[in-house]
Parts: C-alpha cells; sequence; structure tokens
C-alpha cells in the first residue's frame, strides 16, 4: 500500500480547515502555514484523513461533514489524479480509516486543489519516472551489446509491470549486430559499447543517446597468482608474443588467451585504448558476449581475457593495470583509462514510447539501476 502522505504530500504549506473548537494557537498557527506543527495524529484531525479528503476532493467525491464525521469510513475506489506536473494522489482500495465520533464538526477545503496544483508545478511533489508511461501501448525490442543487458531488463520489468500494455524484449549480439538490427528496422533500439561510426550513422540514419560510463577490465582465474600487470606485458599477451605465465611473474603454465569478436564494443575499447591498436594473435579464442567470457574465463585456471568492469564477480580476478585498479571510480575520475560510454541508438528519431523509454534509462530510475550493475550513470 502506498501511503498518501509519503506518495504525495510533503507538505510545508497549510491547508485551511476552520474548526471553531480547536484552540486559538492552534488556529494562529495554521494561519502562519506552518502545518507540519498541526497536521498529525493528536486530537484534532489525522494528517491520514487529511489527505485521503483531499484525494477524495480532487476525484469529485463528497468529503462533507456528514460523511467524514463518522466512526468509520472506506476508501472504496482506487482513483489517480494527473496533474500538469504529472503527480499522482492515488488512493489505496479499501483502506480503513477511524475517526472518533465528534472530531471533526465541520470540514471545508478553502483553495485546496488551487495550492495542490501551484506545488505541483513548482517541483514540491515529484512524480514516479515510471508516470511518463501511462496511456502508452506497444512494443519495444532492444538488440545489440551485452553490457546494457541487465539494465535494459531490468528497465523493461518495472515499465511492463507498471504498465502491461507496453512489451519491451531485450536481447544481445553485441554492438555490431545492434547498429545493423536498429539500422535495417528489425528492432527499434540498438545497444552499442562504442559511439556509432560515421559510416553507420550516414547509412542508417542513427541517433544516439550515451546513458552509462563502463570501463573495461583485463580479468584471470582466481586462481592466477598473478595480481597486476604492465600494459606492454597485456600487448605482448594478447599478440602472442609472451605464451608462458612464467614471463609475467606467473606459474610454468602456457596462457590461454580469450578475446571477443570483431563486432564487439568491448573489443574496440580494449583494442583502442589498451592494446594501441596493435594485432590480437590468431590462437585466441572468440566468444560471444560479457557473460560468455566471465564463463570461459572462470573455468580455465590459465585463461586471460576482458569484459566490462560492471561484470566483474568473484567468479574472475581483475588486474591492477599500471598501478592502477580497475575499478568504476578510477574510471569516473579518469585515472583509470581502459573506458567507454554505453549508448542506445534509434533509427532517426525515437516514436514517443521509444523516447519515454530513453528518458527513463535517463533519469533517477534508470541511473539507480546502472550503479546497481557497476555503471555510472551518465548524468553524473
Amino acid at each position: 500500500m502506498h501511503d498518501i502522505v509519503d506518495r504525495c504530500f510533503q507538505i510545508d504549506f497549510a491547508i485551511f480547515i476552520p474548526d471553531p473548537d480547536r484552540p486559538a494557537h492552534i488556529q494562529e498557527m495554521v494561519k502562519k502555514n506552518q502545518a507540519d506543527s498541526i497536521i498529525h495524529s493528536g486530537p484534532y484531525f489525522r494528517r491520514s484523513c487529511l489527505m485521503e479528503a483531499v484525494a477524495r476532493a480532487l476525484k469529485g467525491i463528497d468529503v462533507s461533514a456528514p460523511q467524514i464525521n463518522t466512526a468509520a469510513y472506506n476508501m472504496e475506489n482506487t482513483g489517480r489524479i494527473k496533474t500538469r506536473a504529472d503527480a499522482f494522489v492515488q488512493c489505496t482500495n479499501k483502506q480503513q480509516h477511524t475517526i472518533q465520533e465528534g472530531m471533526m464538526k465541520k470540514v471545508t477545503f478553502i483553495t485546496v486543489f488551487a495550492a495542490l496544483c501551484a506545488f505541483l508545478a513548482a517541483g514540491s511533489i515529484q512524480a514516479s519516472e515510471l508516470d511518463r508511461f501511462i496511456g502508452m501501448k506497444g512494443k519495444i525490442d532492444i538488440a545489440g551489446g551485452t553490457a546494457h543487458i541487465p539494465v535494459m531488463n531490468d528497465a523493461g520489468k518495472n515499465i511492463m509491470k507498471f504498465n502491461p500494455d507496453i512489451r519491451i524484449t531485450v536481447a544481445g549480439g553485441g554492438s555490431g549486430v545492434g547498429v545493423q538490427k536498429v539500422g535495417e528496422g528489425l528492432v527499434d533500439i540498438g545497444n552499442t559499447g562504442r559511439a556509432v561510426s560515421e559510416a553507420e550513422k550516414s547509412k542508417y540514419g542513427l541517433v544516439s543517446f550515451p546513458f552509462a560510463i563502463d570501463g573495461v577490465a583485463v580479468v584471470v582465474n582466481p586462481k592466477n597468482q598473478v595480481k597486476e600487470l604492465a600494459t606492454e606485458q597485456i600487448q605482448k599477451i594478447f599478440s602472442g608474443q609472451v605464451v608462458n605465465w612464467k614471463d609475467v611473474g606467473g606459474a610454468d603454465a602456457p596462457i590461454h588467451l580469450f578475446t571477443r569478436d570483431e563486432a564487439s564494443g568491448t573489443r574496440e575499447v580494449f583494442w583502442e585504448k589498451l592494446l594501441n591498436k596493435g594485432d590480437v594473435a590468431q590462437s585466441a579464442n572468440i566468444v560471444a558476449s560479457n557473460g560468455a567470457m566471465k564463463v570461459a574465463v572462470a573455468g580455465d585456471p590459465h585463461a586471460i581475457g576482458y569484459l566490462g568492469i560492471g561484470h566483474i564477480s568473484k567468479d574472475v580476478k581483475a588486474i591492477v593495470i599500471d598501478k592502477v585498479e580497475p575499478l568504476q571510480e578510477n574510471a569516473k575520475s579518469g585515472v583509470y583509462r581502459v573506458t567507454r560510454n554505453l549508448y542506445m541508438n534509434t533509427k532517426g528519431q525515437p516514436t514517443q514510447l521509444q523516447q519515454a523509454f530513453i528518458d527513463y534509462i535517463l533519469g533517477p530510475d534508470g541511473a539507480e539501476i546502472c550503479k546497481k550493475y557497476g555503471y555510472i550513470p551518465i548524468s553524473e
């Protein structure tokens, strides 16, 4: 149950409810707009009852003294009032509230609606981020970068739970797949872990929306005794010049290379910023996603690969590079340089529903989802 007060009323203004039986000093406090001092659970009236009455008044339900001045009454209908500020007053179904007989002799609402709307417009009452989807219908198909999947999935679940008339599907495939599918109209949003190229933008008419920053880390199996490497050592390992772990301070064992395909945005930032666009050994094993990379490295004591920092878990060990730990705070500050933006891309300007989804990802709820999975919201 959403409490009406917490949901809608963080009041710092007074709603005038004259009561001739209220002591003079309380009456004076009302006049001085000291609402929080007088709207309480004491003998004059309950805050919850007042807020319910406001909600009912806005719905056009009579809340005159004869109706309220009873031992108990029901809120029989769940209702939402949408204002210009997209805020809601939500009345919970069949919620019981009890008021002592004679507690309120007369209830008269003065300027309730005008005062409420004024404060809504001023932003005093914050609407839910999901309210933007009210009345919308349709489907959003998303594909592309695998780093994006957990964020897109969580956002999609929130939206579909709020509005069952919207369906959202999320698939991976890598950044190249995201560009191709959105460009060919097979999906509505194509995710990439890199900026789309000018050629891709020109060919498909893509519009890009960056939403988060992610670092890319070099990872090994937790059993590997190597904890840190220099950039030059990493370049030699991935080019095939160094093939045994003992040459970089590890055990006498062969190095098993794992990389991503050339359509991967994760590979591109790793190749550009860490390998300096150098060659990757032909002997490297190719995996299809960040998730597949983690599984491969976790299952091979001699493996080395790379994945988005947001995917790091106890199953793999992230390597310290040039004395800098691959942490998101280091990526955010710029100390850790192997970073990239995560993008949502549409073919042309997004539709109303697509724009609502993008705005949700870019908003406070989306930022919290990004941080949940170890990404840095672009807004920060």
